[in-house]
This record gives structure tokens, sequence and C-alpha cells, in this order.
């Protein structure tokens, strides 16, 4: 076979493997990861406006902020985010490759494992990413670090190669990408022992001074201490913190292009390149399973999956994935317990799942930006549109790089909308028209708002207005019962308050406060008791009531020698395992604790 068919060839197979790499990464983010889009759009509002584009990139690294806000607003169709994701992996592998080759004329099988070794910053990046507040920017930063060092390698003109371009480099990517510049210079100082020109040590130190020397001065007229200067603005998105794993990734942009280079140009046999392709290989797909895994934190996750089904109101999924696997932190059951209300499941199915006392309905407040967001879903469609607007608010501030979230804006507009606030939501439909999947949304809210009837009659706004407090009061979350039920005391129909109450008191264990409130039911128009009501009912009337042979009213005869096998059970100690999934088993564990 001709040399020119082996190159041919080894490009084609190169490629190939470049795309199945892109395939991987589409298929993990599009299939256990697929909420993470969804997560990082609602954490940010990219608006076309040219004072939001200059603002940010008067900072250093500005533009890659502003490019990876560009791209992360296209993740409002997750999908189109997963594709993104797999493109800029794919760019940042192949240019790692060009960066080490493009300049050497070594032998195919040294190139062959220089191409394997050129995997190694985007699975590094992959597994970074596991952490969800790493941005998008972070990656476009390093991609035209890779792209600058690439078109180093191919300049010839010895004046432009060694003063002109690292220098003049030097600025502009400081100035538009950030931090990412130190990995250039290194690779520019490290790539001058590769050449082995006359002067190279000079070119080196040069290189590395005046980057040091751009960074330093930059910070004696820019508000921000150092450290953050030298560890990136917007790499991350909690300002004050720079994570070492970070620091690895920028590294790795210098050092293996340099060493991908210097393998392209030893010369040892084909077979030595061949197996040590494929062991090093093998080695970085096991490396990258259990490194990656061990990135991605499953309780953290959960939380991300669930607030994205109760986004999308996808209920009978989220009711799905329960089933497969309990959900296990109060906020994620939280989402559950909303999910089996709004598909009416509430009353018959609530203890099937794990439960978690009455945080599994409201849990306590915490000042993030991510368990608020379900939880002020939750007071939303129960009537508290005050509640909810408290901890959409809050959720927006906590925002810790100080952006705002075109979700929660959205969400604070209608709840000004509903409790009749309109100029404040007009000021908050203003800056959503400035944005490119809220636009027609925020214009046709704008309509909306000519006519009092339209939203009354609106199909969410109107529902939600009828359920509203009729008057002011002091609100307190050691009450929650008494604040539902005066929301009933406004709208007896309010079938969201009502399971929420009776839920509230069952998790509670107050079958008395249960029982009180249970006659409100009348007004539901329910097809059939749900069972926990019945089973709840039947602990309330072994506890009160002297015949035991008269039963609540509709507890069938099955439910009823049920429960007395359960009491039997329960009194001689034995095994309740039988009886997981009613509210008796619930009753019981929390008794004993």
């Amino acid at each position: 076979m001709s040399d020119k068919w082996k190159v041919h060839l080894g490009r084609s197979w190169q490629w190939g493997l470049s795309l199945l790499f892109a395939v991987a990464v589409f298929l993990f983010w599009a299939v256990p990861y697929y909420s993470v889009m969804s997560y990082q759009e609602q954490l940010q509002m990219f608006l076309w406006d040219g004072d939001y584009f200059w603002e940010r990139v008067s900072l250093p690294g500005g533009l890659s902020d502003w490019l990876g806000e560009f791209l992360v607003q296209f993740y409002f169709a997750p999908l189109v985010g997963v594709a993104i994701l797999a493109v800029l992996f794919l760019i940042l592998q192949r240019l790692t490759y060009r960066a080490m080759v493009c300049s050497a004329s070594g032998k195919l099988g040294g190139r062959t494992f220089a191409y394997v070794l050129s995997f190694v910053p985007a699975l590094l990046m992959w597994a970074y990413m596991g952490d969800e507040n790493v941005m998008l920017g972070f990656v476009i930063a390093c991609i035209f670090a890779l792209a600058a060092m690439w078109g180093y390698t191919v300049l010839r003109a010895e004046w432009l190669r060694r003063w002109v371009y690292p220098l003049l480099m030097a600025v502009v990517l400081y100035w538009t990408m950030g931090a990412v510049v130190l990995a250039f210079a290194l690779f520019v100082a490290l790539w001058q022992f590769i050449d082995r020109r006359a002067g190279r040590w000079l070119t080196a130190a040069v290189t590395i001074v005046f980057t040091l020397f751009i960074i330093l001065g930059s910070s004696t007229f820019l508000p921000f201490p150092l450290f953050r200067l030298m560890g990136g603005l917007y790499y991350y998105r909690y300002p004050a913190i720079i994570p070492l794993f970070q620091a690895v990734i920028i590294l790795s942009l210098a050092l293996i292009p340099v060493a991908g280079a210097l393998i392209v140009r030893w010369q040892c046999p084909l077979s030595f390149w061949r197996w040590g392709s494929v062991a090093l290989g093998v080695l970085l797909v096991i490396a990258s399973f259990f490194g990656i895994r061990s990135q991605y934190n499953v309780k953290r996750y959960e939380v991300i999956d669930y607030d994205f089904l109760v986004r999308t109101e996808k209920w009978q999924q989220m009711i799905s994935k329960a089933e497969k696997k309990n959900p296990s932190t109060p906020t994620s059951v939280a989402c559950l317990n909303l999910a089996l209300q709004q598909t009416g499941q509430m009353g018959d199915r609530m203890f099937e799942f794990y439960q978690n006392g009455v945080q599994g309905l409201f849990p306590l407040f915490q000042r993030n930006f991510t368990t608020p967001v379900p939880v002020g879903e939750i007071y939303l469609r129960l009537g508290m549109v005050n509640e909810a607007m408290r901890y959409f608010y809050e959720a927006q501030e906590a925002i810790t790089n100080y952006r705002k979230s075109a979700r929660l804006t959205k969400r604070l507009a209608e709840c000004n909308l509903i409790n009749g606030e309109y100029e404040v939501a007009r000021k908050y439909l203003r800056k959503l028209q400035k944005t490119l999947f809220y636009r027609k949304w925020a214009e046709r809210t704008l309509d909306l708002m000519k006519s009092e009837r339209a939203i009354n009659e609106h199909h969410f706004f109107g529902t939600v207005r009828k359920n509203l407090y009729k008057e002011d009061f002091l609100s307190s979350d050691r009450e929650m019962d008494q604040m539902i039920g005066m929301l009933l005391v406004g709208n007896k129909q309010n079938i969201t308050a009502y399971e929420y109450l009776m839920a509230y008191e069952q998790l509670n264990g107050d079958v008395g406060r249960f029982e009180q409130y249970y006659p409100l039911g009348q007004h539901m128009n329910y097809d059939h008791i749900p069972n926990s009501y019945l089973e709840t009912r039947l602990v309330y009337w072994s506890q009160h009531s002297n015949q035991m042979n008269q039963p609540p009213a509709g507890v069938s005869q099955l439910m009823g020698q049920r429960f007395m096998e359960f009491g039997k059970q329960l009194s001689q100690g034995g095994s309740l395992e039988s009886f997981r999934g009613t509210y008796w088993y619930y009753f019981a564990k929390m008794m004993k604790k």
C-alpha cells in the first residue's frame, strides 16, 4: 500500500473515532443528564442588547463569557444544547491534535499515538463538567487557546513566530478569553525546545514574563483580586472559588500538545506505536469511565432532574422515575408529591413512595439558587402567590455570579400579574422582550394585560387568581396547615389546597386534625374516596371508637381485615413489610421515631 493511501486511511480512521467520541458525548448528555441543559439555561438571561454585550466584553475573558451565554440560551431546547456540547468537545479534541502534528513530519505510528493522546484535555473537561457550576465559557476559552496554539505552529516567518504573534496573541487572548492565556504562554515557551532555534531561551522567557505582566498590570485598574484574574473571572459560577481541576485542564492544554509533538518526532518501530496506542486508548477509556462517574453527584443531579420535570410539567414521567428509584431528598420528594397531586393520584398513592415528613410537601427554605425554585412552583399552584414570589426572587438573587434568570423572571412577571401589580409585571416582561426564546411569550402576555377579563379567563392566571387569599395575614411556616386552610376558606373547591392539607396532617401524624378537615372533601367531586384517606380514618377510628365492628364509611371488608392483621402484627412485634405502601406502615414507623 502506498504512503498516500496510508495517510488517507489514517485520517479517515481518526475522523471516525473523533465522531464516535462526539456521539458518546451527545448520548451522555441526551440520556442520563438531559435535564442539566434546562438547569444551565435557567441560571442566565441572555439579552440581545448592545449594552449587555459591552458590559460583558469590557473585562478580561468577557468575550468567552458572552459566547458561552449566547450558546447556553439555546439550551431552552435541550437537544440543541446537547448537540452544541458534542460539537464543542469534538472541536476541543481536534484542535488539540492539530496543535501537535501541524508542523511535524513524523512516522504514522507516532501520529496515531499522539492522536489517542489528544483526547486527554477533552476527557478531563468531560469529567470536570460533572460539576454543574462549570461555565460553558470555560470550554470556549480553552478552544480559542488551542486555536491560538495551532496558529502558532503553522507560522513560518521567524519574526512573526518569535515575537509578534506570541506577544500580540497574549494581549488579545487574555482580554477576550481570560486566564487560559497562561496555557498559551506556557505552550509557546515549551515549543521553543522542540524547534531548537537560536534564542529560544529568550523567546520563552519574554513570552512568560510578558503574559504575567499583562495580568499583573490589569489588576492595578480592575476591581478584582489577582487570584481571580489568574483563575478566570467567568469560568466558574462561584466567583471566589477556583477549582483545582480547572488548573489541571489549563495545564493540560499546554502540556498535551507539546508531548504529542515530541512523540510524533520520535523514531520508534511501528509495532511499538501500535501497541502503545492500543494500551493508551484502553487506559483512557477505563480512567474516563471511573473519573467521569466519580464527578457526577447523584443527589445533586436528582434535584436537577425533578426540577426539570416540574418545569416541563411531565408529571407522569416523574412518577415513573420514582417507581424505578425512590427520591431521597426533601426537594425531590416534594416534586414527586406535586406530580401525584397534579395527576389526581396523591390521595391513593402517596405512601407507595418514600416520605420524609412534612418536608416532603414544603421543604425548609435554603438560601441557594436550586431548591427554592421547585418549592416556589408548589406554592404557586396552591395559590400562595406571595410565598411563591418570595422563593423565586430569593433563588434569583442567590445566583452566585450575579446573573438573572429568564425562567425566574418569567415567574416573577406571572406572580405580579396574578396579584394585579401590572406595572411591576411590565418591568419584567420588557426585560424578557430582549431575549430570544421568551420574547413571543412576553409580547402575548403584554397584550393579555390589556383586558382584565382575559386575565381572569386565562387557563393558568385565572385559576390561580380564584385560589388567592381573600385577606392579608402574617404567614408562618410552622402553621402550614392553617395557612392552607385559609386557602380553602376563600375557595372551597381548591382541590390542590385540600389534598395538601390532608397530606400535611397525614405526614405530621395528626389523625385528629385529619378527621376534622376530612369533611371538606365533599366539595371536591371525587369519584371515590382516596385509599390513604380511608387508611388514615381507620387509624383515627381505632384510637377513638368503641364500636370496632363498625369501621368508617367507605372502608371495604378487605381493607378492614388488612387493618386488623396490621394491628395484630404491630402488637406482636412482627414484620410490617407486607403493609409497605399503606398509611399504617408510615404511621407506625413515624411513631417509633
